[in-house]
């Protein structure tokens, strides 16, 4: 059945793996390694510790983590009408274009349950373990030198999520293996010069996220003053290290838009509009950039405000 899926969302320009919830205590022995390793900041000591879980589904007995990595593009383009000219960004991007309306992890729900449900195997989301390790750890996935990770087929635009089902393990084993980065990191840099702030450093491989453009983008507060503000060009994350990646060769082209938000819906999202209380349009736009993800006011509406203020500065 593992190769049924595994053939099912390859044909859908997906991917899956599964590994055997008996890996997950070796999943948090990772973290625990992690965790006491003296590089760490606060920040990234709150991710390991306040963030993610390892609850089984208490409905089954969960046998297998099933992880899915479905594709989005690099990013899309986005303007904003404000005070009589149009402003231009970019930010990061869902897929919509299933045909459906429906983003493609959604849709990999429907597709898990058609092939499961049938032979009355269960599904319940595992949403809370660790995806990015997890990923890498069953094989679905490889490290970059920027800590992002890489899919075959998708480089770094993708979307994760897992699943516990009772669905038997393969009795030839499962994908587990050892943490991997790929092998065109040790002698490449790219992503080390394109970091606008210096958060990826050559002398160590963890991301400093006491300089990170992403971590200060996507965080409520203040920018630091030492940021400066030509080195915004997205609505929240930053991109630089993806776009100047060669793994994403490939990829980096895969760009939606315009997506346009007249001078009404800007002004909104200044005041801290949730997706939720807009309609169903302008709800779908803000969806598909993922700013239901983020704090509306503390995030979304400073970025914006700022990204306005800054002037005439076009990023695309």
């Amino acid at each position: 059945m593992i190769r049924v899926l595994e053939e099912r969302f390859r044909r859908e320009g997906c991917r899956l793996r599964a590994v055997s919830v008996e890996r997950l205590e070796a999943l948090r022995e990772d973290l625990n390694r992690l965790a006491s390793s003296d590089e760490l900041n606060g920040f990234q000591q709150y991710i390991l510790s306040g963030i993610y879980q390892f609850d089984l589904p208490s409905a089954f007995e969960a046998r297998q983590v099933l992880v899915v990595a479905t594709p989005t593009p690099a990013c899309a383009k986005v303007e904003f009408e404000w005070e009589g000219k149009k402003r231009r960004v970019f930010c990061i991007c869902r897929s919509d274009e299933t045909g459906t309306g429906e983003p493609p992890n959604i849709l990999a729900v429907r597709w898990l349950e058609d092939l499961l449900s049938p032979a009355g195997y269960q599904l319940e989301s595992a949403g809370r373990l660790p995806l990015k390790r997890l990923a890498v750890r069953s094989g679905l996935s490889v490290y970059g030198r920027n800590n992002i990770t890489y899919v075959e087929g998708m480089g770094s635009y993708y979307t994760l999520s897992a699943f516990y089902t009772d669905l038997p393990p393969d009795p030839a084993g499962d994908n587990w293996r050892e943490v991997s980065v790929h092998e065109l990191c040790a002698s490449c840099g790219a992503c080390v010069a394109a970091c606008p702030t210096g958060a990826i450093r050559p002398d160590r491989f963890l991301i400093d996220t006491d300089r990170c453009l992403t971590f200060f983008n996507e965080s409520p507060g203040e920018w630091p003053a030492w940021i400066p503000q030509s080195v915004h060009r997205c609505l929240v994350d930053c991109l630089a290290c993806q776009t100047d990646c060669p793994l994403n060769a490939e990829h980096r082209n895969q760009v939606v838009g315009p997506i346009y938000f007249d001078a009404d819906e800007t002004r909104r999202l200044i005041e801290g509009l949730r997706p939720e209380d807009a309609e169903p349009d302008l709800s779908r736009r803000m969806r598909l950039l993922m700013l239901d993800d983020f704090p509306p006011g503390p995030v979304v509406g400073r970025n914006l405000r700022l990204f306005l203020e800054h002037g005439e500065q076009a990023y695309w």
